[in-house]
């Protein structure tokens, strides 16, 4: 309902953060059989941005070691195991976090980016 959303807004490298976002859409994508979904939600304090697919999942013995450098689950040559890894970096530089899980409404993965409204962009050499 648009009328009781709150606007969903937060300081962020704009670089940094398209990149952890497309990192995570781009998984979803190829992950999928069907359907992806992106949705967001925003407190007073917080805002959140979930991408959900209807693929198999992460499996729980994965879950662990997925924002690690280089770590995949993906055949040889399909991923370098830095897209996650990337994501985990831009999003805890400004003061997130991401949760993995399962997707209840589409049974695949659930990756959740949190992102706290007091937070500010990173500084960057550009600066």
């Amino acid at each position: 309902d648009s009328q009781n959303s709150t606007p969903c807004m937060v300081r962020v490298d704009p670089i940094r953060f398209e990149q952890a976002l497309s990192n995570l859409v781009a998984n979803a994508v190829q992950a999928s059989e069907e359907q992806v979904r992106i949705r967001w939600e925003s407190s007073e304090d917080l805002t959140t941005i979930t991408v959900e697919d209807d693929g198999e999942g992460v499996a729980e013995a994965d879950q662990p070691y997925l924002f690690e450098p280089f770590f995949t689950t993906k055949a040889v040559g399909e991923g370098t195991g830095l897209g996650l890894s990337v994501a985990h970096a831009a999003v805890t530089d400004h003061d997130g976090y991401i949760e993995v899980g399962h997707s209840d409404a589409l049974g695949g993965a659930r990756f959740t980016i949190a992102l706290p409204k007091s937070a500010s962009a990173p500084e960057t050499a550009n600066d």
